[in-house]
């Protein structure tokens, strides 16, 4: 085989294979180094498939995230990795959101005021914009690992044993 095949054939589909499996398990065991636990991970809920109550996963509880991973060829030597999720960068990178939220008008029953205990009232809140600030820690997801680098090493050297130079 000559170099181009080498590259096309056996070296790049092996890449790419190779940097899908790596992200997909960062998700399958929370993350390495391991996650900061998301808060509605550490509250058990009733699942969506199977009805039954089951403690939450960080980032994997709707598989959305993780079942949108590609990895594809984008050069001929260049591989990338991504998802079309939109919350995917906050996440995998980190950072704080400050957003204007619109609250609708609502009634809500109060049973305490300044600390004290009240009778029961409702009140009525009027309609209202409210600023939110979120903060949500790295939960790095597209990494490869130290062991992905020595794969990619020796299928890069076994490859290049393959090729034939020179017609030979």
């Amino acid at each position: 085989m000559n170099v181009d095949s080498v590259i096309d054939q056996i070296i790049m589909p092996k890449f790419r294979a190779r940097i899908r499996r790596s992200i997909l398990i960062n998700f399958r065991v929370g993350g390495r180094p391991a996650w900061i636990p998301s808060h509605r991970s550490e509250e058990r809920h009733t699942s969506k498939k199977d009805g039954k109550s089951h403690a939450g996963r960080t980032l994997v509880d709707t598989a959305i995230l993780q079942n949108s991973i590609i990895v594809k060829t984008t050069g001929k030597y260049e591989i990338t990795a991504g998802t079309p999720v939109a919350y995917a960068r906050i996440h995998d990178l980190g950072g704080t959101i400050n957003q204007a939220v619109s609250v609708k008008a609502h009634d809500r029953t109060i049973s305490q005021a300044f600390g004290h205990p009240i009778p029961e009232t409702i009140v009525h809140v009027k309609a209202h914009n409210r600023q939110v600030t979120i903060t949500i820690p790295q939960r790095q997801f597209f990494m490869l690992q130290k062991d992905d680098l020595s794969y990619f090493v020796s299928l890069a050297d076994e490859a290049m044993n393959n090729i034939n130079i020179g017609g030979k």
